[in-house]
């Protein structure tokens, strides 16, 4: 038997775990409305809102707006971290399923499928990693101005 051509029944338990590895990846796709990008997004988008309501209403004279300033510029960057981590999981499920695709269909003709990397899922990576780092840097810097100007 040739060495690059795979058994009928090869064929058929590969297929088998080549669909289930779709059906998975297109459900994970649909469920992303739960993942972190969108709950950063919500706690940035919150705290920087309450942040303003805050001032507007507590300080008559606000000093060391410089920490002010620099949450609120982290909160921004993490609510733009989450839109782009959002942007390019999309993308990076798709390329995933279109992989996967491929390797259906290479499994049908009886070759071996290759393993391949998707690089967008780095970008994704990087967006929520930003995105985590600009909340907790916001957080940090809006207690620090709070903490500064109640004393």
């Amino acid at each position: 038997m040739n060495k690059n051509k795979l058994s009928k029944k090869e064929i058929n338990d590969n297929l088998d775990i080549l669909y289930s590895r779709r059906d998975f990846m297109d459900s994970a796709r649909i469920k992303f409305g739960d993942s972190l990008d969108k709950y950063l997004l919500t706690f940035s988008t919150g705290s920087l809102y309450l942040s303003i309501l805050f001032i507007k209403s507590s300080f008559n004279k606000i000093i060391f707006s410089d920490w002010l300033l620099l949450g609120w510029i982290a909160f921004v960057m993490s609510i733009w971290s989450s839109l782009l981590a959002i942007f390019f999981s999309v993308y990076a499920h798709d390329e995933q399923i279109k992989m996967i695709d491929d390797d259906i269909f290479k499994v049908g003709k009886g070759e071996i499928p290759i393993s391949r990397g998707n690089n967008l899922n780095f970008w994704v990576k990087l967006f929520q990693l930003l995105s985590m780092l600009g909340f907790f840097i916001g957080i940090i810097f809006l207690s620090l101005f709070y903490f500064l100007n109640i004393m």
